[in-house]
């Protein structure tokens, strides 16, 4: 994905007159700001946005972000709802049961190097997603959309009524410099982790890795890409000579969205629809 504002679709019905049939999805990350708008009515994604940025600083994240938003006239219409994803953040899983025995703080900390100011959960069955932002980047969302529905990216990726259409398979998040692991055994969770990365073959051991731990075949496992990553990109590349059934995802098919290539790119941005 190249760095700027790239706009990804806008379609002829698209009216600003119709915004309150319009829902607005966001996507928050650290080097990373999108929104599309879905018609309620057709269930179709009228527009669609993607800004990346060169990771500086969550100072430098968080100017940008709030001057796109400035900047932008869309984001001062009337929506008759909205919803917004936190994406590559530090997250955990917990089981439900342990919830009230455990710091959530010291989780996140024990789990990842960084623990931001302000902790949020998701609840998926019987899984809790804890997560937690930088308290500049909440006000962001606090400030412009107050009203919307917040929620972690991986919950996009758990959610039941998206998926469990294949018995196993590994599913692999892609952000610019980092993706996130979530493997489903006999349609059961086994495995979800977020890991930074540096160049493909990192990329490359930690999925053949976390594949041999569950014993999973690298010839008869399904494993389907999102986000930021194509054809030529050398990751898949380099996959591709590993594992035998690779692919790129695509979005549900009760949400119509015109684009005939890269779908699987937008993927959490465009389901959020279905996890509000």
């Amino acid at each position: 994905m190249e760095i700027g504002e790239n706009k990804i679709l806008e379609t002829k019905d698209f009216d600003i007159a119709k915004s309150k049939q319009y829902h607005l999805s966001l996507r928050i990350g650290i080097d990373n700001f999108s929104f599309s708008i879905l018609d309620t009515e057709t269930l179709s994604y009228n527009y669609l946005v993607v800004n990346y940025f060169t990771y500086i600083s969550i100072k430098d994240t968080v100017e940008k972000i709030t001057s796109i938003i400035k900047n932008n006239n869309l984001f001062q219409l009337n929506f008759s709802s909205s919803s917004l994803i936190y994406s590559g953040f530090p997250n955990t899983l917990l089981p439900k049961e342990f919830e009230d025995s455990t710091n959530e703080k010291k989780l996140l900390e024990f789990n990842d190097d960084k623990c931001y100011e302000k902790i949020y959960f998701d609840i998926i069955d019987n899984i809790k997603i804890i997560y937690s932002i930088p308290e500049t980047v909440d006000n962001i969302t606090k400030t412009f959309f107050p009203t919307c529905k917040t929620m972690s990216e991986e919950k996009i990726f758990l959610e039941k009524k998206i998926y469990r259409d294949l018995s196993t398979c590994v599913y692999i998040n892609f952000n610019l410099n980092s993706f996130s692991l979530t493997i489903f055994e006999n349609k059961k969770l086994k495995l979800q982790n977020s890991f930074n990365y540096k160049d493909a073959e990192d990329v490359l051991y930690y999925v053949l890795f976390c594949m041999e731990q569950l014993n999973l075949s690298t010839i008869k496992t399904p494993v389907v890409l999102f986000g930021n990553i194509d054809y030529n990109d050398k990751i898949y590349e380099l996959m591709f000579n590993y594992i035998k059934d690779i692919s790129f995802g695509d979005i549900d098919k009760n949400l119509g969205l015109n684009l005939k290539k890269d779908r699987h790119k937008y993927f959490s941005l465009v389901s959020q629809i279905l996890c509000v």
